[in-house]
């Protein structure tokens, strides 16, 4: 009886001391159940913070969409219509207008130089015309006749330069000369004949020239250029 006694108070003491240790856990903080792996977390971004997105995703449009271009497609537009209608006011500036003219008859004037190739001497020899273009003019050149005597063989090249008075600003036509006849001396007749087509407006001169090329007898000869000009002085008034 003692012995059963004995066991049934020892068992009640061990109960007791286990009741109390489970209390004393309990009541301690920072002994919490911990979190499950994985949790569901929702995140909401305004149209100030867009999520990135690496590759490509699929999507459900839900209002109205605009579309950026990183940049400049060709579009191919199936009906765009070939003529386009345009309305509107137009504005015309009439302080600076084109001025078209028909070019009358004009007044015929001839103009002719004569001037010299000069010996031991290769390149451009020039002579002023006299064609004086008056103010509301203009000069229209018709036609060009020029010769000269040179030693056969050799290459020359005709010339009307066209500038304003006192200036190299301007334009030129070059026009090849061609023997004519057979060589006498050594020395050939070159000539030429051209309808240019130029015109000269007031403040411009026309200057006639040649240009022979060096050759083995171009600098032992001097010829003389004639050179004659045909054309029409036209009022524009």
């Amino acid at each position: 009886m003692n012995t059963l006694a004995s066991r049934a108070s020892s068992a009640a003491i061990v109960a007791l001391i286990a009741v109390a240790v489970v209390g004393s856990l309990l009541s301690q903080p920072g002994h919490a159940a911990p979190p499950p792996s994985v949790q569901q977390v929702l995140i909401t971004n305004t149209s100030n913070q867009p999520v990135p997105v690496n590759g490509t995703m699929s999507a459900q449009q839900n209002g109205t969409w605009n579309v950026g271009f990183s940049s400049t497609p060709t579009v191919n537009v199936g009906n765009f219509p070939t003529t386009q209608q345009v309305s509107g006011n137009l504005s015309l500036d009439t302080s600076n207008p084109l001025k078209v003219f028909e070019i009358p008859g004009g007044q015929h004037v001839d103009a002719h130089v004569q001037f010299t190739m000069l010996a031991n001497n290769f390149g451009d020899f020039t002579a002023l015309l006299p064609i004086n273009v008056g103010a509301d003019q203009v000069f229209i050149v018709d036609h060009i006749t020029a010769q000269v005597s040179n030693p056969a063989g050799q290459d020359i090249n005709f010339r009307l330069f066209i500038h304003q008075t006192g200036s190299l600003l301007g334009f030129g036509h070059a026009f090849p000369a061609q023997p004519l006849g057979a060589a006498t001396n050594q020395q050939q007749l070159y000539m030429a004949s051209v309808d240019p087509h130029l015109s000269a407006p007031a403040g411009y001169e026309l200057v006639a020239g040649v240009q022979r090329n060096f050759g083995t007898l171009a600098s032992l000869f001097q010829g003389t250029v004639d050179y004659l000009v045909s054309g029409r002085l036209v009022d524009l008034q």
